[in-house]
């Protein structure tokens, strides 16, 4: 399952007048707001956000992501919180053909993803047929 959300939206839901990434610079004082909480129990008007993480790894800087952040015990995102968020199922007999074509016409494979050496050798092996 490939899921897709924009995290836009999401904050834009979370704080109206702040539709955009929230940034641990730029919005520090909603950010920390989360990084305070115990786990131990729920926060009222903490709805999940979306921030960009610091690009600060090979890995996060080749993903370009977006972390979410929670202000419950729940980890979970649903259409309820965000209309945006929307699941796609990846049948199994489909994988390989849909890697193929990302690799073929967006250059996205596991090396470019995953840019540690295990992943970098997996992926030359695979492309020579050497597994």
């Amino acid at each position: 399952m490939v899921f897709i959300l924009n995290p836009i939206n999401l904050n834009r839901i979370a704080y109206p007048n702040k539709a955009r990434i929230f940034d641990g610079n730029r919005d520090a004082d909603i950010i920390n707001k989360y990084l305070q909480l115990d786990g131990k129990r729920d926060y009222e008007g903490l709805a999940t956000i979306a921030v960009n993480p610091n690009y600060d790894t090979p890995r996060i800087i080749a993903q370009k992501g977006v972390f979410t952040l929670h202000g419950n015990r729940c980890f979970t995102l649903s259409r309820n919180q965000d209309p945006s968020l929307i699941g796609v199922a990846i049948l199994g007999k489909y994988k390989l053909s849909i890697l193929r074509e990302l690799e073929q016409h967006e250059s996205i494979h596991e090396m470019e993803v995953f840019p540690e050496p295990e992943y970098v050798c997996k992926y030359l092996r695979r492309r020579e047929n050497l597994l």
